[in-house]
């Protein structure tokens, strides 16, 4: 990932699919009649959960190699921290938002490096 706009459409395009899987998940978890025993519905969560995890995949790749491009290595932390809360612990919806917003601006923003100039017009 070289240019930042790049690693922000890359990013939050990917993002925005968490998002659309979890409410599958959700609604499909809402719409299922508790007097019925539906295998159906229990399939359809356990997919949304399987699409989830391949998304967080997907952003942790993304941030690994945008991080490793700008010298921020940890940035793929937040990812992971956010697939985490999103597909173990999600009744606290927003923990990955947040994770995914600090991925976002941290990548973006590259580290900028100090150039130090001597007498002699000379870089160390």
């Amino acid at each position: 990932m070289k240019n930042g706009v790049i690693f922000f459409i890359c990013y939050s395009f990917t993002m925005l699919f968490t998002y659309f899987w979890r409410v599958s998940a959700i609604s499909t978890i809402i719409k299922e009649n508790p007097s019925e025993n539906s295998d159906t519905s229990a399939n359809a969560v356990v997919v949304s959960l399987l699409l989830l995890s391949i998304n967080y995949l997907l952003l942790i790749i993304i941030a690994y190699y945008r991080g490793k491009r700008i010298e921020k290595k940890h940035l793929l932390v937040y990812p992971t921290i956010a697939g985490f809360f999103d597909i173990f612990i999600a009744f606290i919806p927003a923990v990955p938002t947040v994770m995914n917003l600090i991925a976002l601006i941290s990548g973006v923003s590259a580290s900028q490096k100090v150039v130090y100039i001597n007498a002699n017009n000379e870089k160390q």
